[in-house]
């Protein structure tokens, strides 16, 4: 491994040399480039599987793609990077399509849903060391139709929100997650998908007096025209302070969230 420095420093490749900084390290890395190339394993035989395991990656990627969308609404609330984690899940969602061949084989979230509940989106904060009551909730596949009812929260009781914040709010979001399927060179949902998360929100609420009981309600406007797919309902606790112009504000990257129910 050689290192660059001086007024000939560069990044990105020049000849047969890749030049790129690393983490740690003040000077550039110069590399030759190893490994074979792209055209080698799109034609050759012996990258065979290669190819196989490509495709099934980039299915995998585009579920988690739809699956991360049904908590966008939540962004504001995780303090890391989703991707790695839930793509790593539709890999092991992808195994229980025991039909197709290797490297062809469907994203059948409908199948095993239920391995997204409770999965939480700060790691510094779960959602069960902010509310140790949890919610009731149902959720109806038939009316596309879910609810999500919290009990009284009580500071220091069963409400222990991080920091000395101010506010918070509570939000629901419902959203349609299809399955993913292989379809000719590249995967996609079985029909056409154009449906965006419902999202409802509480008021403001003073940290310090907690909340009465409350329960939010979402309705989804319509269906789509094919069966495979998954209902997810998520929900969150987002932090708040007054802004500048007394507006309150949302704290990013602080309270907690994660998906409570599928079907």
């Amino acid at each position: 491994m050689a290192k660059l420095n001086g007024p000939f420093d560069f990044e990105g490749k020049l000849g047969g040399l890749s030049a790129y900084k690393m983490k740690g390290v003040k000077k550039t890395i110069l590399r030759r480039p190893a490994g074979p190339s792209s055209k080698d394993i799109k034609t050759k035989d012996s990258y065979g599987i290669t190819r196989r395991n490509n495709s099934e990656f980039g299915g995998c990627s585009k579920a988690g793609k739809f699956t991360r969308n049904c908590f966008h609404p939540l962004k504001p609330v995780f303090n890391f990077n989703p991707t790695g984690s839930i793509n790593s899940l539709m890999q092991s969602i992808k195994l229980l399509d025991t039909v197709s061949e290797f490297g062809k084989r469907n994203v059948l979230i409908s199948k095993a849903a239920y391995l997204l509940e409770g999965y939480n989106f700060n790691q510094r904060n779960p959602f069960e060391t902010m509310v140790r009551n949890p919610p009731e909730t149902s959720i109806e596949r038939s009316t596309l139709s879910a609810s999500v009812k919290f009990p009284a929260l009580i500071p220091h009781v069963n409400f222990f929100p991080p920091g000395s914040h101010s506010y918070f709010r509570i939000v629901a979001v419902l959203a349609v997650l299809p399955d993913i399927f292989h379809k000719e060179e590249a995967y996609a949902p079985e029909g056409e998908f154009s449906f965006y998360p419902e999202r409802v929100v509480s008021e403001w609420l003073v940290v310090k007096t907690g909340s009465e009981a409350m329960q939010l309600d979402l309705q989804l406007p319509g269906a789509p025209s094919f069966n495979s797919y998954s209902l997810v309902l998520s929900v969150g606790i987002e932090m708040g302070r007054a802004g500048n112009e007394g507006a309150i504000e949302t704290i990013r990257h602080t309270g907690c969230g994660k998906i409570l129910a599928t079907a």
